[in-house]
Order: structure tokens, then sequence, then C-alpha cells
């Protein structure tokens, strides 16, 4: 068993098939899919369903993505573990909405290598469910994103910023309180899935 094999798990799993995974990682998807094939073969496991045209992980492949995951966000802190043990150091996964990408994140990174430069981070961009799924799983270490409804107990929200929702309308418009402007007028929906697009829409 290698270390090679899960971090291709993990790309299947982020990139949704053998071959966009294959390219991830500078594998031909032959050569993906014997990877998998043997993980499979050596703890006698399915870890994929292959009754479709695409591999779909199953339940089983899920819970060995997270595990590896975990192996992997270790193993690859070793290094910084044993060689700065005064300062704060290692990979962070950080999961971030698309809006937060060219400002906020930009700024509070840059002031977080000043501060601990052993600190390497990778960014993981998504809307706020999808992340705080991946946060659930352990996949992702912290994440920036809409406030939702509920949160589960397994984690912790801390305000850093917020922002006024507010109305675009064409020039000309009557000038109309917004709730009258959205009752009578269609209007161009923000995506449902995110936490905002549900606020809109309430």
């Amino acid at each position: 068993m290698s270390i090679r094999a899960f971090r291709t798990l993990l790309a299947v799993h982020r990139h949704g098939s053998f071959r966009a995974a294959a390219d991830a990682v500078n594998l031909t998807p032959a050569a993906v899919s014997q990877q998998m094939r043997h993980l499979e073969d050596t703890w006698n496991l399915q870890l994929f369903d292959r009754a479709q045209r695409t591999p779909k992980l199953t339940e089983t492949g899920l819970s060995l993505v997270d595990e590896a995951f975990a192996l992997l966000s270790h193993y690859d802190g070793l290094p910084d573990k044993l060689g700065a043990q005064d300062d704060m150091s290692g990979e962070l996964v950080l999961g971030a909405v698309p809006t937060t990408l060219t400002g906020l994140v930009p700024l509070a990174l840059s002031r977080l290598k000043i501060q601990h430069p052993g600190i390497r981070v990778r960014i993981v961009p998504g809307l706020s469910n999808q992340l705080l799924l991946q946060l659930e799983r352990g996949q992702i270490h912290a994440a920036i994103v809409s406030r939702p409804p509920v949160l589960p107990k397994t984690m912790a929200f801390s305000s850093i910023a917020k922002e006024d929702l507010v109305l675009l309308v064409a020039d000309g418009t009557e000038d109309r309180s917004p709730h009258d402007l959205l009752r009578d007028n269609p209007f161009i929906r923000f995506n449902r899935d995110a936490v905002v697009g549900r606020q809109i829409e309430a």
C-alpha cells in the first residue's frame, strides 16, 4: 500500500472520474484504475460501483476517502511538526465561498503568512453547504462561509464580516420598496443551493 494510491483516491473523489483524476496526479486513466483496483483487492473492499460508465464511490469508498485525507494531512505535516516546535506550522486546508476569493481570503492569508511563515494554505472553493459537509467529514480544517440557519453542534461559527443585501434594478425603475418590486416583477435568481440564495428566496 502506498501513499500515492491514497492521493489518487482523493483525486478521484475530488474530480469525479478516473480520467479527470489521472490529469490531476499525472497518471494515465488505466494506471488510476489499476491503483484503485489494487486498493480494493488488498483489503477485500468494494470502493467503487462500476455498474455505471463512470465508477462512483460506494459508502465504503467515501469512508476510506475520509480516512485517507486524515492520513495524508498527518503525513504531509510531519516535517513541519518536527522542524518548528515553537510556531504554528503545517498545512491548513481552508474552504471558501467564491465571493471571498478576490478580497477577504488573500488579505487574511497575507497577514497569516507574515505571522506564521511555516503554515501552508490550500484553498478549496465551494458553496457554503458543500463546505460545511466537507468540514463535518474532516476533509477540510476550516471554512469561510455564509452563516447557515442551523449549525451542527460539532462546529463553532465566528462572524468576521457583514454585508447588506441590496436590490439592483434597471435605470428608470419606479421608486418603490424592494419588497414591492420583488413581489410584482420577475428577478434573476441566485443559486438556490447557496445559503444566501435561500435567504433571497425567503
